[in-house]
């Protein structure tokens, strides 16, 4: 309301360039409200006026919360094109908080996009940068994203430690909503460790606090995370409750990666209780929602959970292309991790797929035994083993390649750098328009 009062005022004095801030001011609050098409409306009109006047420190801000919104819409080629916009100038003009929000942003894009090395390398390059303005509020959001980007590759005992400065900070510094985003954070966390309890505390402290700040964003997030907990204890009514809350917040605010999570949620209840039709509905709404906004690292747990329930139905053809879609989604995370160490834990986390692929496949052997579905299950299991034993090796320093014909090693590293290739130009087309065919 003050802010639209503000620029009828700025308009009724054809100052061009306060008409532009309040412009963006305007967009950021009824982004807030979750009226997305609204404030991409007042963007433009904001980028376009800033550029008219020549504010170029202004125009980055337009762009970067420009790029933010289309990443939230699920749109993420066109937001990283205004991330990439805004970086520049704000290193440009020496804004060295700019600057740390952009690559903020873009990190959290990569970590959507299933690119968590990329995601780390961003959020690094953020954090000295707030650091260095003093700006603590900033850097308790970064050090949060950082340890979800560990929490997501498996590291846990560094997830928790940047989880909990996080929190200091963001107390220390009264952000409310930020501390409540971290305490749900942390609930994650236990409910993976199996402390459902502590789980449960964490989301009931932060569920308060976003309501008392008016983030709708966050609530529905909490809540969709309580459902789980309920799911997991076998509370089944309890548990969609919690996720019927969510749903119509989610949609309402045009959250759609959160609606693709609470409808995947909402298909684990229904697996659980014996509702095979039920459940393969929303798992299947919930996939062609993480595929529209393309978030991977969803899309192979939906696949895993669609691949399960054909599985469990007898439909084990069906159920072999679900799992071997998650399992090529998985290990196209896996090679762009750099860290051996990350790539071994986050290889330990995804364990369950390989256990339901190997089950799938030694099902399909028993209905039909000369079909060689064995020898594919043993492939399977061996090459999982291969893997670790091999990060081990590569941990403790042992040098594998001693004593190997040189034209292995030369056709290693052919192989090698043909990966790379295949690795830069899927993350190109993931980022743009692409066809399922490319």
């Amino acid at each position: 309301d003050y802010f639209t009062q503000a620029l009828t005022l700025r308009r009724s004095l054809k100052d061009q360039a306060g008409e532009a801030l309040q412009l963006n001011n305007v967009a950021v609050a009824t982004k807030a409200l979750g009226n997305t098409q609204q404030a991409m409306e007042y963007f433009t009109q904001a980028l376009a006026l800033h550029r008219a006047t020549g504010n170029r420190y202004e125009e980055a801000i337009t762009l970067n919360n420009m790029g933010h919104l289309y990443d939230v819409l699920g749109e993420k080629q066109k937001a990283l094109d205004y991330y990439n916009q805004a970086l520049p100038i704000r290193r440009a003009l020496g804004d060295r908080s700019g600057e740390a929000y952009t690559l903020n942003n873009t990190g959290l894009l990569y970590l959507g996009l299933g690119e968590t090395q990329k995601a780390l390398d961003y959020f690094t390059q953020s954090l000295p940068l707030w650091r260095a303005t003093g700006n603590r509020a900033g850097e308790a959001t970064i050090v949060n994203n950082i340890a979800y980007t560990y929490d997501s590759l498996g590291d846990k005992e560094s997830a928790l430690k940047y989880y909990n400065e996080s929190l200091v900070l963001r107390r220390a510094v009264g952000d409310r909503s930020g501390e409540a985003e971290t305490l749900n954070n942390l609930g994650l966390l236990y409910d993976s460790l199996g402390e459902r309890q502590k789980a449960l505390d964490h989301y009931n402290q932060a569920i308060p606090i976003f309501k008392a700040v008016g983030n709708p964003y966050g609530e529905a997030t909490t809540l969709s995370n309580i459902g789980l907990i309920y799911t997991a204890t076998g509370e089944y009514q309890k548990a969609l409750d919690y996720l019927n809350q969510s749903l119509p917040v989610r949609r309402a605010i045009g959250d759609r990666t959160g609606e693709s999570y609470s409808l995947n949620n909402i298909g684990l209840v229904y697996l659980k209780q014996g509702e095979a039709e039920k459940a393969a509905d929303f798992f299947n709404q919930a996939l062609t929602l993480s595929r529209a906004v393309s978030d991977r690292r969803s899309q192979s747990k939906m696949l895993f959970n669609l691949a399960r329930l054909e599985r469990d139905r007898n439909n084990l053809d069906a159920a072999r292309t679900r799992i071997e879609e998650g399992i090529a989604i998985i290990e196209s995370i896996r090679t762009k991790i750099n860290s051996q160490q990350l790539r071994a834990s986050y290889f330990a986390s995804v364990q369950d797929f390989y256990m339901l692929y190997i089950d799938i496949l030694m099902r399909l052997h028993k209905q039909n035994p000369n079909a060689g579905h064995d020898a594919e299950a043993l492939q399977a299991s061996e090459r999982a083993r291969a893997r670790i034993l091999l990060e081990m090796l590569v941990e403790s320093g042992a040098d594998i390649r001693q004593g190997v014909e040189p034209a292995l090693l030369e056709r290693e590293r052919v192989l090698q750098k043909q990966l790379n290739d295949a690795a830069q130009e899927q993350t190109k087309l993931l980022v743009s328009q692409h066809t399922a065919e490319q």
